[in-house]
């Protein structure tokens, strides 16, 4: 049975996982310049990196979580 999940099952996932975390990552991007342009967004100060790890692990979470 392991074999069947790994050689049938786990290739068929791939495609489907890629488009969606994909589409995660347009909608992080949308997110963000919506926040920004609402003033909502990170400080200038802030660097924008730590606050896109934050947010695309966030989204990954909400991806794979369904």
């Amino acid at each position: 049975p392991v074999r069947i999940v790994v050689r049938t099952v786990l290739p068929n996932c791939v495609a489907p996982i890629t488009v969606l975390a994909t589409l995660a990552t347009g909608t992080a991007i949308l997110d963000a310049a919506g926040l920004s342009f609402l003033s909502l967004g990170p400080r200038p100060e802030q660097a924008q990196c730590a606050w896109w790890c934050s947010t695309l692990a966030a989204s990954s979470l909400l991806c794979f979580s369904r």
